[in-house]
C-alpha cells in the first residue's frame, strides 16, 4: 500500500520530527526521487562538455520545449530532431543528438515532495542511503524501487487550505471559545445555498471555473453532490463524454442505462457510469471472477499505460471471465473493457473523493 496523509503545511516538519523520534532515526528516512535530464537541460549539459558558448546555447535551447514530462517524449524527440538542421557545423550537431540520446536520464537524486518510509529493521539493512544537499538522509531507491522491497511509502504532504481552515478555526475562537469544527452540521441550509451557487473559491478542490460549472450543472448541495462533483471532474469522465450523460441522468433528464444487467448493481449509484476506481475493482471481481488483487493489478495495468502484450492477455482473461461468471457475450464483454480501459487511467478513488468533499 501507499499511505497519504495531508497535513496543515505550516506543521508538516513537527510531524517528520515526531516519526523520526517515534520509530527511531536509524528506522526511518525520507524518500528520493530521480530528477531527469530533460531537453532542455540535456542540451546545456552536453553543450557545456563540448564547449560551446552560453549565448548559442540559450538559442538552441529556447527552440525546444519548455515543459517537458515522460509522456510527451516524441513531441521532444521531435523538436529535437527539427534542430538538428539548424545546427551550424558537425560539434553542434553531435551535440543535438548527444542531447537527444540522454533525454529522460537520471540526473541526481533529490528529496521527493512529501514520501518518508519507516523500516522494521535499521533502514541501511534494505536500503542504501545518502545525504541530500540540505542534510537529510533519503533512501537511494525511488519509491518505485521502495514499493518492491516491501516496505511502505508514507506521503506526509503539506496542504495549505488545511493551514487556512485551522487559522478560520482559530479566528472563530476568539469570538466562540467552545467552537469546533465537528459542531458544524454536515446539512447547513446556508452552506447547501452556497454550494449550488458554486459561490466556491477559496474552498479547497472546488474553486476552479471548471469545478464551479459543474457544481452548478449538478446543482450541487449535499456532501453526495460533491463527492460525485470531485470523482465527475476529472480527464476520465470529461474524455469519454460520460460527465453528460451523467449530468442529464443525476437531473432525471435521462433514464440510466446499463451494457449488460450484471453491471446495474454495480453502477446504479453512479446511474450506469464508471466514476470511481472502487467501481472498476468491483466489475473485474464480481463480473469477470478476478480476485480482488488480481483487479486491482487490472487497474494499475490500465492506469500505467502497460505494453501492448500484457494488454491483450489481461483482456482475453477478462473476456473469458465475464463470459463464464457474468454471462456477457463477447461483443458485451469488450464493449465493457473498452469503457474500463477509457476510464482507469485517470479514475478516482471513491475514498479519496468522499475525504475531500
Amino acid at each position: 500500500p501507499d499511505i497519504d496523509l495531508d497535513l496543515c503545511s505550516r506543521r508538516r516538519d513537527e510531524v517528520i520530527d515526531y516519526v523520526y523520534r517515534r520509530y527511531g532515526a536509524d528506522h526511518v528516512a525520507m524518500v528520493c526521487t530521480y530528477a531527469t535530464l530533460q531537453p532542455r537541460s540535456a542540451l546545456r549539459e552536453v553543450g557545456k562538455a563540448y564547449g560551446l558558448s552560453e549565448p548559442r546555447l540559450g538559442e538552441l535551447a529556447d527552440a525546444l520545449p519548455h515543459f517537458w514530462h515522460p509522456g510527451m517524449r516524441k513531441q521532444a524527440l521531435d523538436a529535437q530532431a527539427e534542430l538538428l538542421d539548424r545546427a551550424r557545423n558537425p560539434i553542434e550537431r553531435e551535440v543535438i543528438e548527444m542531447s537527444r540520446a540522454l533525454t529522460g536520464a537520471p540526473h541526481h537524486l533529490s528529496i521527493h515532495p512529501g514520501g518518508i518510509v519507516i523500516a522494521p529493521d535499521p533502514i541501511t539493512n534494505l536500503v542504501p542511503l545518502q545525504y541530500a544537499t540540505k542534510g537529510l538522509l533519503i533512501t537511494q531507491f525511488d519509491l518505485k524501487g521502495i514499493e518492491q522491497l516491501g516496505l511502505i511509502k508514507i506521503d506526509l504532504l503539506g496542504i495549505s487550505a488545511l493551514t487556512v481552515a485551522a487559522d478560520c478555526e482559530a479566528l472563530v475562537q476568539e469570538v466562540e471559545p467552545d467552537f469546533r469544527w465537528e459542531s458544524i452540521p454536515l446539512n447547513d441550509a446556508a452552506a447547501m445555498e452556497t454550494l449550488s451557487a458554486a459561490q466556491t473559491i477559496g474552498c479547497f478542490q472546488i474553486e476552479s471555473g471548471g469545478m464551479r460549472f459543474t457544481l452548478r450543472e449538478l446543482a450541487a448541495r449535499t456532501i453526495d453532490d460533491l463527492i460525485v462533483a470531485l470523482a465527475l471532474y476529472r480527464p476520465g469522465p470529461l474524455k469519454g463524454g460520460l460527465k453528460d450523460a451523467f449530468v442529464r441522468r443525476h437531473l432525471n433528464q435521462e433514464r440510466p442505462e446499463y451494457l449488460h444487467p450484471a453491471l446495474e448493481p454495480i453502477l446504479r449509484e453512479t446511474y450506469g457510469v464508471i466514476l470511481y476506481q472502487e467501481q472498476v475493482l468491483r466489475i473485474a471481481h464480481e463480473v469477470a471472477g478476478f480476485s480482488l488483487g488480481q483487479a486491482d493489478l487490472l487497474r494499475r495495468a490500465m492506469s500505467k499505460f502497460r505494453s501492448a502484450h500484457e494488454m491483450a492477455k489481461l483482456r482475453q482473461q477478462f473476456i473469458a471471465g465475464a463470459g463464464r461468471v457474468g454471462g456477457l457475450d463477447e461483443d458485451t464483454a469488450n464493449r465493457v473493457w473498452e469503457l474500463m480501459a477509457a476510464f482507469a487511467g485517470y479514475g478516482f478513488p471513491k475514498a479519496h473523493a468522499a475525504g475531500y468533499a
